[in-house]
């Protein structure tokens, strides 16, 4: 299952406390005509600007929650194919649906807590690796110009892929009721918010007031 209860009753809890009017994938073939995948929402804003999202949580630990060394070396990408790899397989969801001419939406959470950080540097890797160009001066070995680029490094959203894909946003609740013996189970409904990157290369971009409490963490 690319999803489970937990995220999906995270994910409605946004949109109701957002406003936004939704229907699951069992009953959006009322309002959009069915592919051969099935989006896990179709959302319509209070402004009427209507969006998909694909739904996907972190189920496994990762080697942060079960290594027992006190010292070890780990590599970024370890943790960032993780995230690499469910932003692919939503993308693949909601390919199908590429001519509705709909934004599309990737949602992730990490509600589980696995050992994977949804922080700006995780999200921004989604489009390749940073890297800095600079220009030597040949004749004083001076840099004459530094600029940034992003590295073609296979990421799913680097170098023009999948341009279907308007933003991709992680779950955050507002609190959670974690306890010693226990984690938080989620029953009890709390405020949520997101943390949202835009792709700028999306051919229908998601306008960018759709989210837009103030708890909410835009990043470029």
């Amino acid at each position: 299952m690319s999803t489970d209860e937990i995220s999906i009753r995270r994910c409605s809890w946004l949109l109701k406390q957002r406003g936004f009017r939704y229907w699951r994938e069992t009953e959006m073939g009322q309002v959009l005509p069915l592919q051969e995948t099935n989006p896990d929402f179709l959302v319509e804003t209070l402004a009427g600007v209507r969006f998909l999202m694909e739904l996907k949580s972190f189920e496994k630990d990762t080697i942060l929650r079960t290594i027992q060394a006190r010292t070890f070396s780990l590599g970024h990408m370890t943790l960032q194919k993780r995230a690499n790899r469910l932003v692919r397989d939503a993308a693949e969801q909601l390919l199908p649906y590429a001519a509705t001419n709909l934004p599309m939406v990737i949602a992730l959470d990490n509600y589980r807590q696995v050992g994977i950080s949804l922080d700006k540097h995780t999200l921004s890797s989604l489009f390749g690796e940073l890297e800095a160009l600079i220009t030597i001066d040949l004749e004083t070995g001076g840099a004459v110009r530094r600029e940034w680029t992003r590295e073609d490094d296979g990421s799913p959203l680097a170098g023009g892929r999948n341009q279907h894909v308007s933003a991709v946003l992680v779950l955050e609740p507002l609190e959670r009721f974690d306890t010693i013996e226990t984690e938080d189970d989620f029953s009890v409904e709390r405020g949520m918010r997101v943390r949202i990157v835009y792709n700028e290369e999306a051919v229908v971009p998601l306008p960018k007031d759709v989210f837009s409490a103030p708890e909410d963490e835009h990043l470029n």
